[in-house]
């Protein structure tokens, strides 16, 4: 048997190749083929060697067993003594205090440290960039948008500047859910993405600076086909850096340290703590991007490229992840894919005349036995059909005909047709939310404060769902959690018609200094009021957000399977900013009549007026 050493420092070729993984020794090679971990590799020599380890007596070997995990128990209580020695050297430190209050602050701040060590991966700090600059982004531009179109360069009418605004939403939760069935879980598919959402991003910022720069300014032909150019290069930039931006920076934590159980509460942690760094330092530089659309387009242009620079420089330091492989057919990967709805709904068409089976043996890999499919719902036990086996053609024939689906597909497909009526009460909470995205940056346009504060206010208070869940965990019975998810959902409701309550009486006000200050016709007059009469609503509209979109998040990935679960974020997203922005357009148009050019001039307050009553109807439905 031939040897060799190894540098832990210096790590051989031969080493990575045959433990890429782990990049740890001993390893024995045999026949050509690597064995790695000790107790792996003993085991192999066992079961493989003529003369073996172990005694041949059972109760012998049992024992050789017990001691065998005793060494592996202490080694593993080594290992964490050793990580812990520089707390417990800390805690000594202040043992003469004897306050054990004390001593639990700062066993507690050592563990949030190691909790929440957000430079435990050194290669996701090229990734930094990137999730800074799309922060700023939103910021300074994506949130007041609508008062670029209104500006001196487009000089939009405020309902067309909506619709705009609503496109670019719309279609960018449209291209979310797109992305999500094309490269859900593939480590090279979310990096290719977020280079060239980047680059749709930076794109969309350079047409969008053409037309702030009034290069166009004879032709209002030219300035709409390059605003929807520049609306839909944004809209796909947005979303592709979105969707795979924290799921990449996720996996690089995930495979910084490869271990045989990952604990995806930390990973998360530090993902999201990630992303509460990059939003602080662009609320903190958005400071100094108050001024022109087009200084502001160079700007955050400018910055997001070498951020794409400095993530293009880490590319052959980024970690690889590793899924699981099973002996599965190829084909389950279809059947956790949400797309096979369609494919099931078509199969059961095609067999709507046939007569449901007496035997669990007629279904299409029936492995549970079941006879009538979950869940039991008598409105979709139409959908079982897809999983009858007819007699008349080969099975695989079938499948790839198109009219057989297994009994998984419809399964799922039933548990996706059961959550189609909570979707459709959230259509009226996503129409409220894409209204107070485009029109309440329009509200304080003109108003002699800078709308950046109450932005930021807005960001802090969408945020209120982790302090909500922190509070549920801590006080509320685990028995009684699905209750108060729904209680949360009715509050997010309550927030909105408050919300759009405050925003009608605030225009009121607002409308009546302009008629008192002789602006009717002044649109580009200073209007002596402060943005902060704003707040209020801005507020409530993060509330809003807050507590709605991730509650539903959490209460679809409890209630759909769990092979769907990448998918929720991107399907709740198409429903509430996605159909909810394309009601908005709906009903912009028809209440066209409102909105006049300029501002001054519409009837914004009456439309906030109906979107309360609207409001206070979707709460009590």
């Amino acid at each position: 048997m031939d040897g060799c050493e190894e540098d832990i420092f210096n790590k051989s070729e031969l080493l990575l190749k045959y433990n890429p993984i782990y990049k740890k020794f001993p390893i024995l090679i045999h026949e050509g083929k690597p064995i790695t971990e000790s107790l792996v590799i003993l085991e192999y020599i066992e079961e493989t060697c003529p003369s073996p380890l172990l005694p041949t007596d059972a109760y012998h070997k049992a024992i050789a067993r017990f001691w065998i995990q005793f060494g592996v128990d202490k080694r593993s209580e080594s290992t964490q003594q050793t990580k812990m020695i520089s707390t417990n050297q800390l805690l000594k430190l202040h043992r003469p205090f004897n306050s054990s209050i004390f001593s639990n602050c700062i066993y507690k701040i050592l563990s949030w440290k190691h909790y929440y060590n957000i430079f435990s991966c050194k290669v996701a700090l090229f990734a930094s960039g990137l999730l800074f600059s799309t922060k700023l982004v939103d910021l300074a531009v994506v949130a007041t948008l609508t008062t670029y179109f209104t500006d001196d360069s487009s000089k939009y009418p405020v309902g067309k500047a909506a619709v705009f605004g609503n496109i670019r939403e719309g279609l960018s939760a449209s291209v979310k859910i797109l992305l999500t069935y094309f490269s859900v879980d593939a480590y090279f598919g979310h990096r290719k993405i977020i280079i060239h959402s980047s680059v749709y991003y930076i794109n969309g910022m350079v047409v969008m600076c053409l037309v702030s720069a009034k290069l166009f300014s004879k032709s209002m032909l030219l300035i709409d086909i390059f605003n929807l150019m520049g609306v839909i290069l944004l809209a796909v930039g947005k979303a592709g850096v979105k969707f795979s931006l924290g799921t990449f920076t996720a996996d690089q934590f995930r495979s910084h340290k490869p271990q045989p159980i990952v604990n995806e509460d930390r990973v998360m942690a530090r993902t999201k703590a990630w992303w509460g760094v990059a939003w602080i330092l662009s609320v903190v530089s958005s400071i100094t991007l108050i001024g022109s659309w087009t200084l502001t387009f160079i700007i955050t242009s400018s910055v997001m490229g070498m951020a794409l620079i400095l993530f293009l420089c880490g590319i052959r330091f980024y970690h690889q992840s590793y899924e699981d492989e099973d002996d599965d057919d190829v084909d389950d990967v279809e059947y956790h894919r949400p797309f096979c709805v369609l494919r099931v709904v078509y199969a059961s068409l095609m067999k709507m005349n046939m007569e449901y089976p007496s035997s669990s043996d007629d279904f299409f890999h029936n492995h549970e036995n079941q006879l009538e499919l979950q869940p039991q719902l008598k409105f979709l036990r139409w959908l079982d059909k897809a999983a009858i086996i007819e007699s008349t053609c080969d099975q695989n024939e079938q499948a790839k005909a198109g009219r057989l689906c297994t009994v998984t597909q419809v399964k799922e497909s039933k548990f996706f047709f059961k959550m189609v009526p909570m979707w459709i009460a959230f259509f009226g909470f996503g129409l409220l939310l894409s209204t107070g995205n485009t029109f309440f940056s329009e509200q304080g346009n003109n108003m002699y404060d800078s709308l950046l504060p109450v932005l930021i206010l807005q960001n802090i208070c969408e945020q209120v769902c982790y302090l909500y869940d922190f509070l549920l965990r801590k006080w509320v019975p685990k028995a009684k959690w699905k209750q108060a998810k729904i209680v949360r959902f009715w509050a997010g409701m309550v927030f909105s018609t408050f919300c759009f309550a405050i925003a009608w009486r605030v225009e009121v006000h607002r409308l009546q200094i302009v008629k008192n200050e002789g602006l009717l016709d002044k649109p580009a007059e200073i209007i002596p009021m402060s943005t902060f009469w704003l707040a209020p609503q801005f507020c409530l509209l993060g509330l809003m957000r807050g507590l709605i979109q991730d509650g539903l998040e959490e209460f679809m990935t409890d209630q759909l399977p769990d092979s769907w679960e990448n998918f929720v974020p991107a399907m709740n997203g198409f429903v509430i900013d996605g159909i909810g922005s394309f009601l908005g357009i709906v009903c912009i148009y028809g209440n066209r009549s409102l909105f006049a050019n300029p501002l001054n001039r519409s009837g914004l307050d009456k439309y906030y007026q109906r979107l309360t009553i609207f409001s206070f109807v979707n709460l009590c439905y």
